[in-house]
């Protein structure tokens, strides 16, 4: 499991839980990685997952961000609408 830690496919996987679990928890109409996560050339060791996502009522953004957020032991996610 340590080959996978910091990695861009684990940076992926990470990336996709976050999705599925916004998807599940929370109704949205997309969400998309940016980042170093489409430029793999920018992804380092110290690289997050970015994900941008439309169609998260207001009222259930900071909810959304809170979810996202715990999702990976291994990245950091941020979620911006």
């Amino acid at each position: 499991m340590l080959a996978h830690y910091r990695t861009l496919p684990g940076s992926l996987e990470s990336c996709c839980q976050s999705g599925g679990h916004l998807k599940r928890e929370i109704w949205r109409k997309k969400v998309v990685a940016s980042g170093s996560l489409v430029d793999h050339s920018r992804f380092t060791y110290w690289s997050d997952v970015d994900l941008a996502a439309w169609g998260i009522p207001d009222d259930r953004f900071y909810a959304a961000g809170g979810a996202v957020t715990g999702v990976s032991e291994k990245f950091r996610v941020d979620l911006f609408g």
